[in-house]
């Protein structure tokens, strides 16, 4: 958003001159911050959602996008009462905002679970109805980079059997669900089935995923908005003293 409003400028030391800019500390960042929202029209929780929920932000930042979603799925639980959402649970629930988390330590991608160019292969045609929705935060995900290449444009049911398998719990679990799918012939052409179940690693920020039995505009705008808010008040916990 371009409001006119900028950060800073700041220097490293503070300066006695009327007018030149401020010593860099955190509350002055954060202040600023908080200041530029409400300059940008956006002061709070439900208008900062409303514009930002359909935006291509993949487009806009990956970078941030892949920060973004790690927010908004930290200590997040699958909720019951929604499928497909998320809610936020206990700390040490789902740790993504840590430096040893997966997404972090390894090589994760950002993943379009409706593909840019997937039209015409099963997907619901809503979806490309708007060229904004395939770029926006409800349809995008964070995956081990060797999946994201290898599931390319697979239809949604595939795609999902792929991420129910990274979201068991245990080895055995992992090799019994590779097998019912395999036999299933659902995944028979996924070439890393066995490096998956070896490293048996849980994955806890696609259970929720999971629960969404179709792929379509409404569970994007759903997503969407359910991704946003809990992006935000997390974030936001980093501009507000004391939260």
């Amino acid at each position: 958003f371009d409001s006119g409003a900028r950060v800073g400028p700041y220097c490293t030391r503070p300066s006695r001159e009327a007018g030149q800019p401020r010593a860099l500390t955190a509350s002055a960042y954060t202040d600023d911050l908080r200041s530029w929202l409400v300059q940008a029209g956006l002061p709070s929780e439900d208008e900062w959602v409303r514009a930002t929920k359909l935006r291509p932000s993949y487009n806009e930042s990956p970078q941030f996008v892949r920060l973004f979603l790690a927010a908004a799925m930290h200590n997040a639980i699958s909720d019951p009462a929604r499928p497909g959402h998320l809610k936020r649970g206990s700390i040490g629930t789902c740790t993504m905002l840590s430096a040893e988390a997966p997404w972090c330590a390894n090589e994760f991608q950002i993943e379009h679970v409706a593909p840019q160019s997937g039209k015409g292969n099963g997907w619901d045609e809503s979806v490309y109805r708007e060229a904004s929705l395939i770029h926006c935060i409800g349809n995008l995900t964070l995956l081990p980079a060797s999946v994201n290449k290898a599931i390319k444009n697979w239809p949604w049911d595939r795609k999902r059997a792929v991420m129910e398998l990274l979201a068991t719990t245990s080895p055995d679990e992992a090799d019994s669900r590779r097998r019912e799918l395999t036999e299933l012939g659902t995944l028979s052409e996924f070439p890393t089935l066995d490096e998956i179940v070896r490293n048996a690693q849980y994955h806890e920020h696609l259970r929720a995923i999971c629960g969404l039995s179709e792929w379509d505009e409404d569970a994007i705008r759903n997503r969407g908005e359910n991704l946003c808010r809990l992006g935000y008040q997390q974030l936001l916990r980093w501009l507000t003293p004391g939260a």
